[in-house]
C-alpha cells in the first residue's frame, strides 16, 4: 500500500468525525478545526516515518542519478521545506549523487570547468503526493571527489552520514529541526550551521582534530572537553589542532538550541 494512502485515509476519517460532531451540535464550526488538524496529522506523519524506516534503507527502484562527468569537485545545493532527510556516501562509481524521486522535486546540474553544481529543490515529505514514495528524501553522494553541501531547510528531521564522503564544506540554515551528523575521519571539513529552535548532534571521529565555535543563545551545550578543551567563551579546540593533518572547523549559531559534539 502506498504510504500516502494511510495519511489521507486517517485525515479523511478525522475530518468526517469533525463534521459528525458539528451535526450533533457538539462543535459550532468545523472549519476552525481544519488547520490545527492538518498540522497534527502532518506531525504524526513525520514521527511515523522517523520510527518506521531504518536508517539509510535506500530504494534503488525509486532512484535518480547524476553522472560525475569527470568533475573534480561537486557542489550540492539542497532546498527543503519540511519532513525527513537522509544523506550518506556510497554513490556508485562515476555518479555524483543518486537519490529518491518525488513529485515535488526539481533537480538540475551544470558542469563548469572541473566543478559540477547540483541543485535540488525538494517539497515537504509529509504531504504524500509531493514527497517521495517512502516519505523520506534520501541521497547518496560520491566518495571519489571532494563535496561541498549547502542546505536550506525548514522544520525537518535530518541525518547526515559523511563518514564515506570527502567533505569539503557544509553550510546549513534551518528553523525548528533535529539534525544528526557524522563527520569523515580524514580531510579538513568546514561546518557552519545557523538554526532556530534546533537539536544538533555531531560526531567527530577519533583522530580528527576540531575547532568549535558556539555563538548565540544555545540553551544546552554538551561538548567533549577532554578532546576539545574550552579556550574561553564559546571556543573549544583540540590541543593539536594547528598541526593536525585531519581537522574540522565547526561554527554553530542559533537560538534555543541543544548542541552536542562528541566522538
Amino acid at each position: 500500500m502506498r504510504n500516502g494512502s494511510l495519511f489521507w485515509g486517517f485525515l479523511l476519517i478525522a475530518v468526517g468525525g469533525l463534521f459528525g460532531l458539528q451535526a450533533m451540535g457538539l462543535i459550532d464550526n468545523v472549519v476552525n478545526f481544519l488547520w490545527p488538524l492538518f498540522l497534527i496529522a502532518a506531525g504524526g506523519w513525520i514521527l511515523w516515518g522517523a520510527f518506521s524506516h531504518p536508517r539509510f534503507e535506500f530504494r534503488e527502484n525509486e532512484a535518480f542519478s547524476i553522472d560525475l562527468q569527470g568533475a573534480r569537485r561537486v557542489a550540492f545545493d539542497f532546498d527543503h521545506g519540511a519532513g525527513q532527510v537522509q544523506v550518506s556516501g556510497g554513490a556508485p562509481a562515476g555518479v555524483a549523487v543518486t537519490g529518491v524521486k518525488g513529485t515535488g522535486m526539481d533537480i538540475s546540474s551544470e558542469l563548469d570547468g572541473d566543478v559540477l553544481s547540483v541543485d535540488v529543490d525538494a517539497g515537504p515529505t509529509f504531504i504524500p503526493f509531493l514527497g517521495p514514495e517512502n516519505g523520506m528524501w534520501q541521497f547518496r553522494l560520491t566518495n571519489e571527489v571532494p563535496v561541498s553541501f549547502d542546505i536550506d531547510a525548514g522544520a525537518a528531521s535530518m541525518t547526515f552520514d559523511f563518514s564515506q564522503v570527502k567533505l569539503g564544506s557544509f553550510k546549513m540554515d534551518t528553523g525548528a529541526s533535529s539534525t544528526t551528523m557524522i563527520l569523515p575521519a580524514e580531510g579538513q571539513p568546514f561546518v557552519e550551521i545557523e538554526s532556530g529552535a534546533a537539536s544538533i548532534d555531531v560526531t567527530v571521529p577519533v583522530g580528527m582534530a576540531a575547532r568549535i565555535r558556539v555563538e548565540g543563545g544555545a540553551s544546552s551545550v554538551s561538548i567533549d572537553t577532554n578532546r576539545f578543551p574550552q579556550l574561553g567563551g564559546g571556543l573549544y579546540q583540540s590541543p593539536d589542532f594547528d598541526g593536525a593533518l585531519n581537522r574540522a572547523e565547526l561554527r554553530f549559531e542559533g537560538g534555543a538550541n541543544s548542541l552536542s559534539v562528541h566522538s
